[in-house]
């Protein structure tokens, strides 16, 4: 694989979650209301200090989901996220409804790693295309049903003769 290709998992989790937000906002009709891009990357730029090396894409998904909540229940007086770069609240503009849709799809984004990684063929379906939009949703579901079908036990084949 080409090293322009190579990507870590927290740049596959702001990939994943970009995708997410922008299926979401699209569902609910409220393009104009989604998270800017460098909202979602600040907040996985944090994550990066509090996860270990070998973090994968679905801890930083979680931890993501954790850390909005976190910022969301704080209250309103104290919603802040603060731009690393320079002095700011980078979402100081948002209201209320801004607010509710991003706890909405946070928790949405926690619920769908849950189904992911333990639910049934079909819920894994229905997860991703949550996540990634029903287009390439439908062709991430035969490969969930094949993980979900894959026999737990695997006997190898021996590469000797007897």
């Amino acid at each position: 694989m080409p090293d322009s290709l190579d990507r870590s998992a927290m740049q596959r989790a702001v990939q994943v979650l970009k995708r997410s937000r922008d299926e979401y906002y699209a569902r609910r009709r409220m393009p104009e209301r989604k998270p800017a891009s460098c909202v979602i990357m600040v907040l996985v730029g944090y994550l990066s200090g509090e996860l270990p090396n070998g973090a994968t894409i679905a801890d930083f998904l979680l931890r993501f989901s954790e850390r909005a909540c976190a910022m969301l229940s704080s209250g309103p007086s104290s919603r802040a996220l603060e731009n690393p770069v320079c002095n700011e609240n980078m979402i100081e503009s948002w209201d209320d409804v801004d607010f509710e849709v991003f706890s909405l799809w946070t928790g949405e984004i926690a619920q769908n790693v849950v189904e992911l990684r333990e639910g049934t063929p079909a819920k894994r379906g229905m997860a991703a295309e949550a996540v990634f939009g029903s287009k390439i949703g439908k062709k991430a579901l035969p490969a969930s049903l094949a993980v979900a079908a894959a026999p737990s036990i695997v006997t190898p084949s021996k590469p000797w003769a007897k």
